[in-house]
């Protein structure tokens, strides 16, 4: 599954992101074969949401024998080549090659830990074994080559938000005496006021990255975890819940806006419909959205094509065609006429007083 945070403008400090990893029994990745570099350089150059620079590998230096392996327990070991080392109190990162014309897919480097760079570190692979027979098959030279089979998690860090205060203060003042030839006149010189800039992590509280949304009540904290060709709800909401998230529900335009957009331009996932967070009331006969901060009532109401199923936005790719696409009460297996393949989890941000 893929989990991806609105922004990665700052740094991702690898015991963090490697939590992240744990939190979702999952180890953080090694890298194997040609294909695992392409599709994350492919991601990296077209996702529009991201400025993706380097991401955490598994990998780590044997004392005996003074060489990088790489460690997640399936990927092939001995690094070949081996990492730069920056810091050799460090962990190892792929700083990935964007630019098309210059051969290679980047380079490995045992950089800080802190991922502050430049370039910053900020993002993660996670993964975990799945299917332990290699598919093996010839390629067109006539060549034996392999695939390992491995379920990836790609977490990016989330960025900081300026925010420019209301509260202004003057500076010091400063005076400067001008002596004329019968009297003294004070010239006072005051700088002018400026705008207190002041930068905050609306998301600090939450173990993962998420994008974060000004709605009425205070921020919210969305992140999109994606499922593959059907994802079954409580499957789904279960991954919310392991993150100790809610399925997230919507509320301002530039959540809808934000998350057609990527799934626009995923070129790796074909995101068709999300889980939201709403449930049905049985005395009004209504639905509201449930994640305990958007404003509760759907409006307009979902169309209901299974009673005892769960809404889910189907969304609207097409620019041509107005609105985000509509509501639905689908069958909580995420098969259907298209599947649901996606869920939004989140929780609540900074909150206002």
């Amino acid at each position: 599954m893929v989990s991806l945070g609105r922004d990665s403008t700052s740094w991702f400090g690898y015991e963090d992101a490697r939590d992240d990893c744990l939190m979702n029994k999952l180890v953080v990745s090694s890298l194997e074969i040609d294909q695992e570099y392409i599709d994350y350089i492919f991601l990296a150059k077209t996702t529009v949401f991201y400025d993706l620079t380097a991401l955490w590998v598994g990998a780590s230096q044997d004392p005996s024998t003074k060489q990088y392996y790489w460690d997640d327990g399936l990927a092939v070991r001995l690094m070949d080549p081996q990492p730069i080392i920056e810091d050799p109190n460090g962990h190892v990162a792929w700083f990935l090659n964007k630019n098309s014309s210059v051969p290679g897919f980047g380079e490995l480097r045992v950089v800080s830990r802190s991922g502050k760079g430049p370039p910053r570190v900020n993002a993660l692979l996670c993964g975990a074994p799945g299917i332990k027979t290699e598919l093996r098959w010839r390629n067109d030279k006539g060549e034996m080559v392999s695939y390992r089979l491995l379920p990836v998690l790609f977490i990016l860090a989330i960025g900081f938000i300026q925010v420019t205060g209301e509260n202004q203060e003057k500076e010091a003042i400063c005076d400067e005496d001008s002596t004329s030839s019968d009297n003294k006149d004070t010239t006072v010189t005051t700088t002018p006021t400026v705008p207190k800039t002041t930068t905050i992590h609306p998301c600090q509280s939450l173990r993962r990255a998420g994008s974060p949304y000004l709605r009425k009540n205070g921020y919210w904290c969305s992140l999109l975890v994606f499922g593959y060709t059907a994802y079954d709800y409580d499957a789904a909401r279960a991954d919310c819940t392991l993150n100790k998230l809610v399925v997230g529900s919507l509320e301002v335009d530039q959540e809808y806006i934000d998350y057609i957009k990527l799934a626009v331009t995923d070129s790796l996932h074909d995101i068709t419909a999300y889980w939201v967070g709403a449930s049905f009331n049985k005395t009004t006969q209504q639905y509201y959205w449930d994640d305990g901060q958007a404003v509760q009532l759907m409006e307009p109401q979902p169309t209901v094509v299974d009673p005892n199923g769960h809404v889910a936005w189907f969304i609207n790719k097409n620019s041509s065609v107005s609105g985000y696409g509509d509501f639905r009460v689908v069958s909580k297996t995420g098969f259907g006429k298209p599947n649901v393949n996606s869920i939004l989890c989140g929780a609540p941000g900074i909150q206002f007083n």
